[in-house]
């Protein structure tokens, strides 16, 4: 004969059943949380990899601007430097007047 539980009023075989009935049952809403929060976890993680992603496409977009620029740059001191060239080449005006009046000053002296 199953004893009762004098506060309860229940006997043990009640008592153990229902016992390893909410046991059961908390371990099936700790499997769903665990499961749920597995989820959570691996949404966020895809939505990190999404981020990372486009913050490679931008890098890359200013990777590829930089260098555009750095070509750019570069051909512009190209040509400055080829036109300082030409400048030092080309006389000035007053130095094509003293060549002239350098030449006649001696035909009047």
């Amino acid at each position: 004969m199953a004893k009762n539980f004098p506060d309860q009023g229940i006997s043990k075989e009640v008592f153990t059943h229902k016992l390893e009935s909410l046991e059961n049952k908390i371990e099936q809403i700790d499997r769903k949380v665990s499961s749920k929060a597995d989820e959570i976890v691996s949404l966020q993680i895809l939505e990190h990899r999404r981020e990372l992603e486009e913050i490679y496409q931008v890098i890359k977009s200013i990777d590829a601007h930089i260098l555009h620029i750095e070509s750019e740059l570069s051909r512009v001191e190209n040509v400055s430097s080829d036109l300082h060239q030409v400048d030092l080449d080309i006389p000035s005006r007053s130095e094509k007047k003293n060549k002239r009046t350098s030449k006649v000053t001696p035909l009047f002296t």
